[in-house]
């Protein structure tokens, strides 16, 4: 377990990282999503799985920040991204985060459940 609170958390799963945010404050989401882009540069993790709580701005905001970050101190090799959007009005506020991602050259995709991610993430 990397972080816990009441509202979120960051844990390493099967060699891949999975955020939960939950609900939380812009602020708890900043701290959540800040601690996804430490730790991902400290330790070069090359697997991630964000599953965004609903359609939130300010939880949006949180992981393009993370992102943007990770991607300016740079990815390690074969680095991938997949965005849990559960419901259409997750998807809806991802889609251009989705989008900028992988115009920044991020292997990054977007999945209706968990385990089509986990699918994607585990293969080639």
């Amino acid at each position: 377990m990397v972080r816990e609170s009441p509202d979120g958390y960051l844990r390493q799963i099967n060699g891949y990282l999975v955020v939960e945010p939950g609900r939380g404050t812009a602020t708890e989401l900043a701290a959540i999503y800040r601690d996804l882009a430490d730790f991902c540069i400290e330790r070069q993790i090359r697997r991630v799985l964000v599953k965004p709580s609903d359609g939130n701005a300010a939880e949006e905001h949180a992981l393009r920040r993370a992102l943007t970050t990770m991607v300016l101190a740079g990815l390690p090799a074969e680095f991938k991204l997949a965005l849990v959007a559960e419901g259409g009005r997750i998807a809806a506020r991802y889609r251009d985060t989705e989008r900028d991602l992988c115009i920044a050259g991020v292997d990054a995709r977007m999945f209706e459940t968990e385990d089509s991610a986990t699918r994607w993430l585990d293969g080639p």
